[in-house]
């Protein structure tokens, strides 16, 4: 994995409050940072991916257990919204967009820190490489941005 520096785009903080986002800034230190991105070995996005597959399998059985086994309230998941879950799984819309936020060990070993469902970041985070220039080589970040920008114009940020 390298490094590489970045210069902010103009406006940055503008640019993401426009949309929603005004926690990019907590207690005097920058939370949304664009003054570095990572490049990673395609070896490095091979092991990446192996491991948010095998994680997405496990929140996919960990949601049918609390489905099947009706555990909404042990997970303080809202009544109001049950029916629209249980509907979605028996439609099966069995995945949710998020990302898997890892730390890389010394050996280059995956360790998950979180598992983001907030869609807003990650339309922001296609807007950032829209704005610098960096390339996604991974098609599915464009139905994503498409996916993402409905909702938000729904106001439909998390999920």
């Amino acid at each position: 994995m390298q490094r590489v520096d970045q210069i902010p785009r103009p406006q940055w903080k503008e640019k993401v409050e426009d949309l929603g986002f005004y926690y990019h800034t907590m207690d005097g230190e920058c939370y949304w940072d664009e003054t570095a991105a990572y490049e990673f070995s395609a070896d490095e996005v091979d092991v990446i991916e192996e491991a948010s597959r095998q994680l997405e399998t496990l929140c996919i059985a960990a949601v049918e257990h609390v489905i099947e086994k009706k555990r909404y309230a042990k997970m303080q998941i809202s009544s109001t919204i049950i029916e629209l879950i249980e509907l979605s799984w028996r439609n099966g819309h069995k995945h949710l967009y998020g990302r898997f936020d890892f730390v890389l060990d010394e050996k280059g070993t995956p360790k998950l820190l979180e598992y983001m469902l907030i869609l807003r970041q990650l339309f922001l985070k296609q807007l950032w490489c829209n704005g610098t220039g960096c390339k996604i080589k991974n098609q599915r970040w464009i139905s994503l941005t498409v996916f993402m920008k409905n909702l938000l114009m729904l106001g439909l940020d998390y999920i």
